[in-house]
């Protein structure tokens, strides 16, 4: 009965948003949700959970795509958010001169969180794709969900590397 009782608590441990084993020892960091809103075909990615919670204004939640640092740690750069109404499209980018404070209809809304330019130990590659045709950007930890782009998805480089 006790093994049971603890398997069902390990599974609704598992089940927690943002929980992982590695991560959770560490108040330091932060998940990154991840959302996608079909209406407008836009991904999302937070790490305020209360942003959009299990999903709003036509967002659905993906879970968690990996964790990043709140503040900045050495050899960490900050990871910035940005978000362009006209075409429904959020963009994220650890080189602020892409975009500065804002440019071609993308608004700065400020840093997401602190990341690697490179590999480290416990970390695992930011991929970064691009569709013209929608004008989404789209991030994912997975390089076999787009692999080198599919669906109109151009692959265009590894952005950063997260916490996994």
């Amino acid at each position: 009965m006790k093994k049971l009782l603890m398997l069902a608590l390990v599974g609704v441990l598992l089940l927690v948003p943002g929980l992982n084993v590695y991560a959770a020892h560490y108040s330091d960091v932060s998940p990154l949700h991840r959302y996608y809103n079909n209406s407008n075909g836009d991904h999302f990615y937070t790490t305020m959970f209360n942003e959009l919670g299990y999903g709003d204004g036509g967002y659905v939640y993906e879970g968690v795509e990996g964790y990043v640092y709140n503040q900045h740690k050495r050899g960490t750069v900050p990871l910035h958010r940005y978000w362009n109404n006209k075409i429904g499209d959020h963009f994220y980018t650890t080189n602020f001169e892409e975009l500065g404070r804002g440019r071609d209809g993308y608004v700065y809304e400020g840093i997401q969180g602190y990341v690697y330019k490179q590999h480290h130990s416990r970390t695992i590659p930011l991929f970064r794709y691009y569709n013209r045709s929608s004008g989404d950007h789209f991030y994912t930890t997975n390089s076999h969900e787009l692999e080198n782009g599919q669906d109109g998805y151009v692959f265009e480089e590894i952005q950063c590397y997260i916490i996994k």
